[in-house]
């Protein structure tokens, strides 16, 4: 059985925060560990050069400066000052980014708050340069080194070994001196875009040039295969947040400029939808937070494309089990897959509001399985 398992810490110093982009200031995240049986013939690396079968430890110095010897023009990135909510729907653009949008302002309105979003700056020219906030680094994931792989122009994603979730992989606060968890983990997200792949015997040096142009010997996989995000934690809500958001910051949105009613209501053990910032938005767009069918019934802002129902693997995928179980991704059979990994808040979940106090943490873990029937994998 294949198991792969991530554990990621982050200490939050936070004061106060409401809807989304208000004042979430810092998370600090420490270090992460990658563990992986043998069994499977799947190897990780950071840098496609030094593979790992067992344990592969992920941490600041390990993503950053560690690689200055072996993958000297990685673009990885680690905030210095911490975790802040930023929004994105997963589109990938070249040469092998997410685009993702951070707040440029709020203003309150009668049933929430109006916002406007720009791109956040991670292209330099055809160059990688992450902005802050968030975490974004590249692993190599090899499957396999024998055989050939399939031809780059034929290759689709259904043609790949199908990796599971496992139903370990869990995001939670704990607080130091308290117990309490007052809901920020549930805005977390980890997305996984995979960039493209090469031949599994291919050097260290052709797996780090992939990106989203492709070759006679790389496939892009930008265009190919989409980027999966994952939610954990869909459905929970903390008590504050639903009472704010029921009965005090939503009402229902009936033109661009009336509001009239009750949002939809927001209960504890439900999923609720999270509608991501697709495009630049500014003051004349009038598009609110809370918009959207499922939410205060306002479609006009995501007719117009400026926000998007994002489709997330969600715990609730995760807990699924026998044939029903659903595919988290495809690896393409005596491949090395470069993907870009990304962590960090959605601003847009509605959950991205909370009383924190100092000092909490987020402790964040995820694996992955080839084992569709084993539940526990």
């Amino acid at each position: 059985m294949l198991s792969v398992s991530i554990i990621i810490t982050a200490i939050i110093l936070i004061t106060e925060t409401y809807a989304w982009f208000v004042g979430l200031s810092t998370v600090s995240v420490s270090d992460m560990q990658i563990k992986i049986s043998s069994a499977d013939g799947l190897e990780l690396s950071l840098d496609a050069a030094t593979w790992q079968s067992s344990t592969l430890t992920i941490s600041q110095q390990a993503v950053t400066t560690g690689l200055n010897s072996s993958y000297n023009s990685h673009k990885n990135k680690w905030p210095t000052s911490g975790l802040v909510p930023i929004s994105t729907s997963g589109d990938v653009s070249s040469p092998g980014v997410i685009n993702l949008y951070g707040k440029s302002s709020l203003a309150s309105t009668a049933g929430g708050y109006k916002i406007i979003s720009s791109k956040i700056s991670n292209v330099s020219g055809s160059t990688i340069s992450e902005g802050e906030g968030y975490v974004a680094f590249d692993l190599f994931i090899r499957n396999g080194r024998n055989g050939s792989l399939y031809n780059v122009t034929d290759y689709t994603d259904t043609m790949g070994e199908s990796i599971y979730l496992s139903t370990t992989s869990s995001a939670t606060v704990s607080s130091a001196g308290s117990a309490t968890n007052n809901g920020i983990a549930n805005s977390v997200r980890v997305a996984f875009a995979r960039i493209g792949m090469v031949s599994g015997s291919s050097n260290a040096a052709t797996a780090q040039g992939i990106n989203c142009s492709g070759s006679t010997s790389v496939t892009s996989l930008c265009t190919i295969a989409d980027t999966v995000i994952w939610e954990p934690n869909d459905k929970a809500h903390d008590t504050n947040l639903i009472d704010y958001y029921n009965n005090k910051a939503c009402k229902k949105r009936t033109t661009a400029s009336n509001y009239s009613g009750a949002c939809t209501e927001l209960s504890n053990n439900t999923f609720f939808p999270t509608y991501t910032v697709k495009k630049a938005i500014t003051a004349s767009n009038n598009v609110n937070i809370y918009d959207g069918a499922e939410i205060n019934t306002y479609t006009a802002s995501a007719t117009n494309g400026f926000i998007q129902n994002t489709v997330t693997f969600t715990d609730t995928k995760k807990n699924i089990s026998g044939d029903a179980r659903p595919v988290f991704f495809n690896l393409a059979a005596n491949s090395i897959t470069k993907v870009r990994v990304y962590i960090y808040l959605e601003g847009q979940d509605v959950d991205n509001y909370d009383l924190i106090t100092k000092g909490q943490s987020i402790n964040i873990k995820f694996g992955f399985t080839k084992d569709k029937f084993n539940v526990s994998a």
